[in-house]
């Protein structure tokens, strides 16, 4: 046996040993996969946001145009129509009597005129043989002029009777959802009164209150980006359709702005977020990235980063650069960039807390749609 220091001493050698080893094979570099953007310019200019009301650009009270007592109502409020779609009806069997009666007016008129057509020709053709004197032709013509007004007027007669029956059936204008009912079964409605409202949920609106110091900067057309804080990634572009000439409530004045492609997400009343861009200046560029791409961790020397700074990564040969950027304007969750980026940068736009300059770094790409690959 080996004496008990000699098993020491190897048995510290063999740890000595294996330490080196350790320290000789460094650790391999992680690389963080990360998301990014390219980043593009955008037209400059002072950015104010303003809070808004999604409503319906298209919207229609429907009334009937004859009165009487209504035998069925067929949609409820939340239905969606289409256009031309019967909505209510009327009792009719009171318009079709008209009808009838309009109708039998109107072949007696057209009787009459045939009758007095063959008059005034019989007489025509007895003054040229001189039987008859001009006076009679003169009364025969009269008689055949009267009973064509008459025609005309049972015409018209005719054809408001059956309007009126027409009438007596509610149809949708346009496609929409109905969003009031105010009528029932076996009521009596006079005519013009209110008794549907259908709004469509594909022409939308939001309305804004704009204060007076920036009414007269604003231009009928001017694109606004638009978000809605319920709803993340509902990011639109819409364009002033309406400006408002006299107060609404205070010094602030109603504009509307029509929303471009609407999704099905987004609903009548819901809050938005207008974004307007004033003092544009084409010499200046602007770039717009997420919230997210900022890096919120307090630098070392935080007394010393101005409020307008912050602190975000783009990819530089495979690894994180950490650029100190000017925050211009916040324009709902992007911000707006104004120096310390150029066109074409690709900016990481997720997990920003997590890197750290110089950071090995590669893009992500989402494996959701590749092929699966069994082994056997």
């Amino acid at each position: 046996m080996f004496p008990m220091k000699v098993c020491f001493f190897i048995l510290m050698t063999a740890i000595a040993l294996t330490a080196c080893k350790k320290e000789d094979a460094p650790d391999k570099e992680r690389i963080r996969a990360v998301k990014t953007m390219r980043v593009t310019s955008v037209e400059a200019g002072t950015t104010r946001t303003l809070a808004g009301v999604v409503k319906s650009s298209e919207k229609s009270t429907l009334s009937f145009r004859v009165g009487g007592r209504i035998s069925e109502v067929l949609v409820n409020n939340g239905d969606l129509v289409t256009k031309g779609q019967v909505l209510a009806r009327l009792e009719d069997t009171e318009y079709r009597l008209q009808v009838h009666s309009a109708q039998a007016n109107l072949d007696g008129a057209l009787s009459k005129l045939s009758e007095m057509a063959a008059t005034l020709q019989r007489q025509r053709k007895l003054k040229e043989n001189d039987f008859v004197a001009q006076a009679a032709v003169e009364h025969a013509l009269a008689a055949h002029q009267a009973a064509l007004s008459g025609v005309k007027v049972a015409e018209t007669a005719l054809k408001n009777a059956q309007q009126d029956l027409e009438s007596t059936q509610m149809t949708a204008p346009f496609n929409g959802t109905i969003t009031a009912r105010q009528i029932e079964p076996f009521m009596e409605i006079q005519a013009g009164l209110s008794a549907l409202e259908v709004q469509n949920e594909q022409a939308l609106e939001v309305e804004v209150l704009m204060p007076e110091t920036l009414i007269h900067a604003l231009q009928l057309g001017q694109a606004v980006a638009v978000d809605f804080p319920t709803l993340e990634s509902a990011h639109l572009m819409g364009t002033i359709t309406e400006i408002g000439a006299k107060a609404e409530r205070g010094n602030a004045y109603l504009v509307r702005v029509k929303l471009a492609n609407p999704s099905e997400d987004i609903l009548t009343g819901m809050t938005a977020q207008l974004a307007f861009t004033f003092n544009k200046d084409s010499t200046d560029s602007r770039f717009l990235i997420p919230l997210s791409a900022l890096d919120m961790r307090l630098p070392p020397k935080a007394s010393a980063m101005h409020p307008d700074k912050g602190i975000l990564y783009k990819i530089q040969e495979g690894r994180a650069q950490a650029v100190e950027v000017h925050i211009h304007a916040v324009r709902g969750n992007q911000l707006e960039i104004s120096k310390g980026l150029q066109e074409g940068d690709q900016v990481i736009t997720a997990g920003a807390p997590y890197l750290s300059d110089g950071q090995a770094v590669k893009v992500w790409q989402p494996t959701y749609n590749s092929a699966a690959n069994i082994k056997q």
